[in-house]
């Protein structure tokens, strides 16, 4: 599974991926592969735990799987 965010739709759409502890859950299990921000993509590790403990919280409007 990848997930790609993308600043110019609703939060509200994120698949029930909106929140940033699922999200954190979903690194540590091994089941989320990686995150693509801005054409930039994230590998799971401490670094983009942080980066979705700080940033995603309302900053980016959207997170669509694949």
């Amino acid at each position: 599974m990848k997930l790609l965010l993308n600043k110019k739709e609703a939060s509200e759409r994120l698949f029930g991926y909106n929140d940033h502890k699922k999200l954190t859950a979903l690194l540590r299990s091994g089941e989320l592969r990686s995150i693509i921000v801005g054409g930039t993509e994230y590998i799971p590790t401490k670094e983009l735990e942080n980066f979705i403990e700080n940033k995603l919280r309302g900053q980016y409007e959207n997170v669509r799987t694949f």
